[in-house]
């Protein structure tokens, strides 16, 4: 069995780890993008945060945060 701190891994565990982390990578970039902003304290913050894109933002950080460490 290869050490996994060295180079002789299997090349498809090293591309499936790449993938992993380039859609980290991309998810990641698309939270900030995808999420509305707006005073939370008031009507407006909670309109946004009832909002589809208010989800759709955090389940794209919450599957980068799963990629990582599987990358």
């Amino acid at each position: 069995m290869p050490d996994p701190l060295t180079a002789e891994r299997d090349p498809r565990t090293l591309r499936w780890a790449a993938i992993a982390l380039a859609a980290a990578g991309v998810l990641l970039a698309l939270y900030p993008a995808l999420r509305p902003y707006s005073d939370e304290t008031t009507l407006d913050g909670a309109d946004a945060m009832a909002s589809g894109r208010w989800a759709l933002s955090h389940l794209a950080g919450m599957l980068a945060f799963i990629l990582m460490p599987l990358g």
